[in-house]
C-alpha cells in the first residue's frame, strides 16, 4: 500500500516539475504580481493532489491548466474588487462619522 503512495507521491513530483513553472509564469503574466501568481499556481496545484484522477494518465494538461489558471485569476479579481469597494464604504463612512462630530 505504501509503495503505491511512493508511486504516486513520484508522478505528482514530476508533474508538479512540468507543469508549475508554467502555470506561474502564466498567473504572473496576467496578475502582474510574483506573489499573486506563486499563490494561484499553489493553490491549483493543492487542488490537484487531493484530485490525482484530474492528472494521472493524462498526455497532455495545458489547455486544462491555462484555464484553470485563468478562473483562478479570475476569482482573485473579483475578490480584490470587493475587497476595494467595502474599503471605500468604510473610508465613506469614516469620513461622514468625523464631520458629524
Amino acid at each position: 500500500m505504501n509503495g503505491k503512495r511512493d508511486d504516486m507521491d513520484a508522478r505528482f513530483e514530476q508533474f508538479y516539475a512540468a507543469n508549475f513553472p508554467r502555470v506561474k509564469n502564466f498567473a504572473r503574466l496576467l496578475t502582474k504580481s510574483e506573489e499573486d501568481a506563486e499563490d494561484i499556481a499553489q493553490n491549483i496545484f493543492l487542488k490537484l493532489w487531493t484530485r490525482p484522477e484530474l492528472w494521472e494518465g493524462q498526455e497532455t494538461m495545458t489547455s486544462y491548466l491555462y484555464t484553470v489558471t485563468r478562473n483562478e485569476i479570475f476569482n482573485l479579481f473579483k475578490h480584490q474588487k470587493v475587497e476595494q469597494e467595502y474599503e471605500d464604504k468604510v473610508s465613506c463612512l469614516t469620513a461622514v462619522d468625523r464631520f458629524l462630530r
